[in-house]
């Protein structure tokens, strides 16, 4: 019976789904199943399919569900790169193609400008706004970091503000300045970071 019915992929991935990546060096995993066995699979960035004579289809042994990680690269440019899979079994059945992307973005947002309250040269509240502008034509703005720090956070830092990706920002964002704790004139300097999903 399962002269006619080919394997079935289940998921073809790029690091574990990230959407994007500053590395080179990718993990693309394959999982698929079959009724009989699955005896072969192709891993490729090109999306020609494969005839059963191709050099390029890796051996297993029979199995009815199969699950495999392969390690590739992206790059050099920065551009969104795409991976193909595709597995045969023993009656020389092959699956459909899966495919699966990513973007591989080395290059930071820009942060165009922010301002305190509209641009005003004084406030009597630790609550002001910060109005925010800034682009990335790669992977997309995912989060903002403001503080009274100037040292840059680390990407993983806690304090980072998530936000609907976006490849053009322009919005404003509530802030609570610290209190210097006594009665007084005080300059206060709010720094901001944006990241993507890179």
């Amino acid at each position: 019976a399962d002269s006619f019915e080919p394997p079935y992929i289940s998921t073809l991935t790029i690091n574990d789904s990230s959407a994007a990546t500053n590395q080179t060096a990718v993990s693309v995993k394959l999982t698929g199943e079959d009724a009989v066995g699955i005896t072969g699979y192709i891993i490729s960035n090109q999306s020609t399919a494969p005839d059963l004579s191709s050099s390029d289809w890796e051996s297993i042994t029979s199995q009815t569900q199969y699950s495999v990680s392969k390690d590739s690269t992206v790059g050099p440019s920065d551009a969104s790169y795409s991976f193909y899979g595709w597995m045969k079994d023993a009656a020389n059945n092959i699956s459909a193609a899966s495919s699966s992307s990513i973007v591989y973005d080395t290059t930071a947002p820009t942060l165009s400008s922010v301002s305190i309250n509209s641009g005003d040269s004084s406030t009597s509240n630790t609550v002001v706004n910060l109005t925010i502008s800034a682009s990335d034509s790669l992977s997309g703005i995912t989060a903002y970091y403001a503080s009274e720090t100037s040292t840059a956070p680390s990407a993983t830092a806690t304090g980072w503000i998530d936000i609907t990706t976006t490849n053009s920002l322009s919005t404003s964002k509530s802030y609570t300045l610290s209190s210097p704790g006594q009665v007084g004139t005080f300059t206060k300097t709010v720094y901001l970071w944006v990241k993507d999903s890179a």
